[in-house]
């Protein structure tokens, strides 16, 4: 990588890594042969988070330059969804298969939606949104910018936020 590595991730299924460092790339790296593989380009600022969905097959990178964007794995890296997100992401994760925002203080989604991901960032609100389609589903105001996002999956889908403030947040 080329700077700070600002961000790294483990495949789930197989021996590469993913890393993000200060030129706004998403490189994958192969460990069983110690080289660069491919070099994903879309954003142009630093990538703060990166989450795999569809058993490894798609991931999402999201950054300050307010965008996540979906990669088809299975397709050598091709991108395949840029979505706006309205502010820059200092954290995004997958909830778990059967999240719906109906229920939760949000609106009733799109059925088609594959999944639900949930942004965190400087406008200090907790942002759930439907991929592919890329519409917001739910908002969770927060008491200020926020650092960090965190979901269990072993149960209901509790997300848990940090702020800038050193305030953790749960929301169920």
């Amino acid at each position: 990588s080329t700077g700070v590595v600002s961000t790294l991730r483990f495949h789930p299924t197989r021996l590469e890594l993913f890393s993000c460092a200060d030129d706004c790339h998403v490189r994958l790296w192969s460990l069983a042969k110690g080289k660069q593989l491919a070099c994903l380009k879309a954003h142009n600022s630093l990538v703060r988070s990166l989450e795999f969905a569809d058993g490894g097959d798609l991931l999402l990178s999201a950054g300050r330059d307010q965008i996540v964007v979906g990669w088809d794995l299975a397709r050598g890296g091709r991108q395949v969804a840029t979505l706006p997100v309205l502010e820059a992401v200092e954290s995004a994760r997958i909830l778990p298969p059967g999240w719906r925002a109906a229920g939760r203080g949000g609106k009733k989604g799109d059925a088609r939606a594959m999944f639900h991901f949930a942004t965190a960032g400087d406008r200090g609100e907790l942002r759930v949104w439907e991929y592919p389609g890329g519409n917001c589903v739910a908002t969770v105001p927060c008491p200020g910018p926020l650092t960090g996002l965190f979901v269990d999956e072993r149960g209901d889908g509790v997300l848990v936020a940090t702020t800038f403030e050193h305030t953790i947040l749960a929301y169920a």
